[in-house]
């Protein structure tokens, strides 16, 4: 309210009417659009989703803001930092950030655009960290692919040649997922806006479309095609968006161990988070 006040006491001063001043202020309020957080398994085609948002010319970009204070400073959860080891250690992470100062960057957006997105991994929602009233700020949707894939791709990455051999089940990222959607819908009154992957994969026009129009935000030819590139804020993870850097739009790939037999460990994992799937796939956007 401040800046309303000054206002207020500024105009007052030039003898402009107070009712003026208010509904000019609110309809400024109005014009401001909420930022737009996307969250998301790991694995699931997200950053490929956030590189199309990169080239939208009215939004600016973050990336994972939420995986500093997940994993270290004040608002880390515990005991993350100590399963994340080895890919903690590559990491960039900023190292005394809180929820409530990562979130503010995002709301402050970058110059001249006005829009502000950010894709998060599910498994970064701590709600005892993140009050409903400071949720209640963003814009939130979500993107949701097989539980069978995301682990799939997870166990593929970890057991490749790619530098990084973590993985851990307890980041499946479902769980999370099925307590954001309720905070959504009945603590925040928003509905929810879902995309799956595979329906992303199969139809890119379509789906942004149908996610732009949910979020409000205008749709633009230019997501569906990129230089492949790596934005700096990738860095943060080495080795881990290497896919998505060298792609230059929406593609399903084939991998040669896409049949092959996964530990019994992995498959439970997947058993477990199926239902969740389900249920936010039952309602998902369809295609425009």
């Amino acid at each position: 309210m401040k800046h309303i006040n000054q206002a207020l006491h500024e105009l007052e001063t030039e003898e402009q009417p107070l009712h003026y001043v208010l509904v000019n202020e609110a309809a400024m309020a109005m014009a401001a659009p909420k930022p737009i957080l996307l969250w998301a398994p790991p694995r699931s085609c997200s950053t490929a989703f956030e590189r199309a948002i990169c080239e939208h010319p009215d939004v600016g970009v973050f990336h994972e803001q939420l995986a500093d204070c997940f994993y270290c400073g004040p608002d880390c959860k515990a005991g993350a930092a100590d399963s994340a080891g080895e890919a903690l250690a590559t990491s960039k992470l900023k190292k005394n950030v809180t929820y409530a100062t990562q979130l503010e960057e995002i709301a402050v957006g970058e110059e001249g655009k006005r829009h502000s997105f950010s894709k998060e991994l599910s498994i970064y929602y701590q709600r005892a960290k993140i009050p409903d009233s400071l949720m209640g700020s963003f814009k939130h949707s979500i993107l949701i692919r097989k539980p069978e894939k995301v682990l799939r791709s997870f166990w593929r990455f970890a057991s490749s040649t790619s530098g990084s051999t973590y993985f851990n089940l307890d980041e499946a990222g479902f769980a999370e997922l099925d307590v954001l959607s309720r905070v959504i819908t009945e603590e925040l009154g928003q509905t929810l806006i879902i995309v799956d992957a595979d329906d992303l994969l199969a139809n890119p026009t379509g789906m942004l479309r149908a996610w732009c129009a949910a979020v409000d935000l205008a749709f633009d030819s230019k997501m569906l095609s990129w230089e492949p590139m790596q934005p700096q804020s990738w860095e943060k993870w080495p080795g881990w968006h290497a896919d998505a850097a060298g792609s230059s739009g929406f593609v399903t790939k084939k991998h040669h161990d896409d049949t092959l037999e996964l530990p019994d460990n992995v498959r439970h994992k997947i058993e477990e988070c199926q239902p969740i799937y389900e249920r936010l796939y039952a309602q998902r956007l369809a295609a425009m």
